[in-house]
């Protein structure tokens, strides 16, 4: 079995490179460690609870504060989290870890012991599964989530504790490599996910020459080498580049948009992310598919920008693949001409009084589902500042309006 040292940078790892192929398969945590790779991300806490979050639980406190995070895929249920502030120096954190939208018992978080009872700073640590769609469901991947509690007791911060480990190949030779999410989206393939490599096996990880982010290109030893890699990370191959293209997004749209970006996938398990409209991003040959488009426009007003995050969604179709030639340049338009429509749930006919559930979609051309549209900067994304829209159900004859209902993102 690996086994890493977390205390300080360099990094060690006993394996001898040269040896077979060994996959990215594990998570590795020690629980109390100091991981030098934990990336935080800070969270807004909230006075307002969710509108369709139901609470069980019997809190001990008497004020809470709430936040939702979003861990894997961007099109997956948010996960609700609680704070309860027993005291000045005591507080309760309830993780809703099976995304059911309530706040029960069992959602309470047991607390780091070695926290400072005289300060406010409090860490929790928790299991989650990282929600994909396209990972084996048989086999559900679970990452610990350590949360931290500012000592201003009003922002929560939180990241992906521990790395993965294995042996990369790199033209007949194994390397010892880790891991690690980057982003706290669960995912180890993001542009700013680390990734180490003993290039020289030596048993050891230096942080300026064996240090690299996951691009869907790396520079090692002067050679290009293109990383094909799953979004979980139990799969990591370099392969000497034979060819190299240029993407660029090519969104068409009367309203001023401030900024865009996209994020792609190959067939053989690239992904190339493209930020702004009409800027070449150096990509692999390959074809793609797009699987994330993110677009903020500025508000007519003078208010709050509009920020709108849309990816795939493989239940409704085949995805649209885009093919890169080497030294060719191809331009991508993923929003196209959108499409809306309503669904609804159930079997109809229906009888008179019995509810109706609907459910609006919006895809772009590309096929992509909406998945959050929310004002304000990227950290506003955890706040309860999405737009609703109000739904009105109208007679056929008459256009007397017979109900109304609020609609939101889960």
């Amino acid at each position: 079995m690996l086994s890493v040292l977390l205390s300080a940078i360099p990094l060690f790892i006993n394996i001898q490179n040269g040896a077979a192929s060994r996959p990215f398969e594990l998570w590795h945590y020690e629980r109390g460690a100091t991981d030098p790779e934990l990336s935080l991300k800070s969270l807004a806490l909230n006075d307002e609870k969710p509108e369709d979050v139901r609470e069980t639980v019997k809190y001990r406190g008497g004020r809470r504060r709430y936040v939702q995070i979003r861990y894997g895929s961007p099109n997956s249920a948010r996960i609700v989290i609680a704070l309860d502030e027993v005291s000045d120096t005591e507080f309760d954190l309830y993780v809703d870890t099976g995304r059911t939208r309530t706040i029960a018992d069992a959602d309470l978080v047991k607390p780091e012991p070695n926290d400072n009872i005289t300060t406010k700073q409090r860490r929790w640590t928790v299991d989650l599964a990282v929600a994909d769609a396209e990972a084996n469901h048989n086999k559900p991947c679970v990452r610990r989530v350590q949360f931290i509690l500012g000592s201003g007791g009003r922002t929560l911060r939180y990241g992906t504790a521990g790395r993965m480990e294995g042996t990369v190949t790199i033209d007949g030779r194994a390397h010892g490599g880790i891991r690690s999410d980057g982003d706290g989206n669960g995912f180890v393939n993001d542009g700013i996910d680390p990734l180490w490599i003993d290039l020289d096996g030596d048993g050891k990880f230096d942080a300026l020459t064996e240090r690299f982010v996951s691009t869907s290109m790396l520079t090692i030893g002067g050679a290009r080498y293109v990383v094909h890699s799953d979004r979980v990370g139990s799969r990591l191959d370099l392969q000497k580049l034979t060819g190299a293209g240029n993407i660029q997004l090519g969104i068409t749209t009367n309203a001023k948009m401030t900024a865009c970006s996209a994020t792609l996938a190959s067939r053989d398990g690239v992904s190339v992310r493209v930020d702004g409209n009409h800027i070449d991003a150096s990509a692999p040959v390959g074809e793609y598919r797009v699987e994330i488009v993110t677009m903020t426009f500025a508000d007519p007003g003078g208010g709050e920008t509009w920020n709108y995050v849309f990816s795939d969604d493989p239940q409704r179709r085949e995805p649209r693949w885009h093919k890169l030639d080497k030294d060719q340049s191809i331009m991508i338009d993923p929003v196209g001409v959108p499409d809306f429509f309503v669904s609804i749930a159930g079997n109809s006919p229906f009888q008179p009084g019995q509810p109706v559930g609907l459910q609006t979609r919006l895809y772009t051309g590309d096929g992509l589902l909406i998945n959050t549209c929310y004002r304000g900067t990227s950290s506003d994304t955890y706040r309860h500042n999405s737009p609703e829209a109000t739904l009105n159900l109208i007679a056929p004859s008459g256009g007397a309006r017979l109900d109304t209902a609020q609609s939101g993102f889960a």
